[in-house]
């Protein structure tokens, strides 16, 4: 959910901008960006019906019975295959919330002046968003019995997570040196 108010805090910020005639000449690049970001939202809102399914997965497949072997091996089929989704879900939602950082980082630098604080915010529940995407990823990947792809599972995360703080510094730069 932090990661589409980031989104929507981003458009706003590009709303803004789209109403000041003194920024015409950034006009239809902002234009991209709003559309692009509204995409990120929405896709960030379904993320987060999908990150609650696939919590639910997790429990169903706990709830499995396991009197025979047969069932044993049907629910720790189940369950790591909930788990598996488990972690795509926030992986996902990383990966769009970074992109949100990029459109972002093009804002602070050509934006209305006024709107910058609120892409501060913005930018901060982006980061807040891929962190905790993150923790859900690292604690679905330890519960992993795949370890190759709960390796590929932390290494991607962990990579979102370098991406998001990387450009958050890069906004908070620009934004201070826009300020004064």
């Amino acid at each position: 959910l932090a990661g589409a108010m980031a989104a929507a805090l981003t458009r706003m910020v590009a709303n803004l901008t789209l109403a000041r005639r003194q920024y015409a000449a950034v006009h239809a690049e902002v234009r991209e960006i709003e559309a692009a970001v509204a995409r990120l939202q929405e896709e960030l809102l379904e993320l987060v019906i999908h990150d609650a399914e696939a919590f639910e997965g997790i429990l169903a497949a706990r709830r499995l019975p396991q009197n025979t072997e047969e069932e044993k091996a049907l629910r720790r089929q189940a369950v790591e295959e909930a788990i598996r989704e488990a972690a795509r879900v926030p992986l996902a939602t990383a990966e769009r919330t970074v992109k949100v950082l990029e459109f972002l980082l093009h804002l602070a630098a050509v934006g209305y002046e006024n709107a910058l604080t609120d892409a501060l915010v913005a930018a901060s529940l982006a980061q807040a968003a891929v962190q905790g995407a993150a923790a859900n990823v690292r604690v679905n990947a330890a519960s992993l019995e795949d370890a190759v792809l709960a390796g590929q599972f932390r290494a991607q995360i962990k990579a979102f997570t370098a991406q998001a703080e990387q450009r958050v510094a890069e906004i908070r730069q620009i934004i201070e040196g826009r300020q004064g």
